[in-house]
């Protein structure tokens, strides 16, 4: 365990975060992380295998803009995790109201996305998130974290089902995951 300082309104708040292979850090996400926010959501809503939109249309699509536009705002909550301080990955939850919900949403259960760098998936960047951002999601009385996926995202799934989630509903090639805290 090392110590982060998290800076609050110009005072300095302790929490402990884990040290992983001596270089990788989970720190809390903040408002100025929206752009990183916004690189992992692309790729994690892009299926490998298809064309891409750009970054830029991709993140006016509405399935997407819901999960950034205003990050930080109530009730978000979202870690961060670096590589010798620099961003490599990020999971952040977040109550969707009104014209956001989608169908299958319930809007007092809060909604989760994650992404990870390319380069660094299958080192346990997504296990550290998921850790993390649960705790932090338990300690702040979320009573439950909902998450769509691809079928077809095998390693997703085994990541999900490992931290306690599971499948609620599908949908053709999706489901819908859930876990109750």
């Amino acid at each position: 365990m090392c110590r982060r300082i998290e800076k609050t309104a110009g005072h300095e708040r302790g929490h402990d975060v884990e040290v992983v292979a001596g270089d990788i850090t989970v720190r809390q996400a903040t408002s100025d992380d929206v752009e990183f926010v916004q690189e992992m959501l692309y790729q994690a809503a892009n299926r490998p295998g298809y064309e891409w939109p750009s970054l830029e249309e991709s993140l006016r699509e509405p399935r997407n803009v819901r999960f950034w536009r205003d990050f930080g705002r109530d009730g978000d909550l979202g870690v961060i995790a670096e590589r010798d301080g620099q961003p490599i990955g990020a999971a952040w939850i977040r109550f969707f109201h009104d014209d956001e919900l989608s169908p299958i949403d319930d809007p007092g259960v809060a909604v989760l996305a994650i992404g990870v760098v390319e380069s660094e998936r299958g080192r346990s960047v997504g296990s550290m998130l998921m850790s993390q951002l649960v705790e932090l999601a338990r300690r702040a009385g979320v009573r439950a974290i909902s998450l769509t996926t691809g079928l077809f995202n095998e390693a997703a799934l085994r990541l999900y089902e490992a931290h306690g989630f599971t499948k609620v509903f599908r949908h053709g090639d999706g489901v819908q995951m859930r876990l109750d805290l």
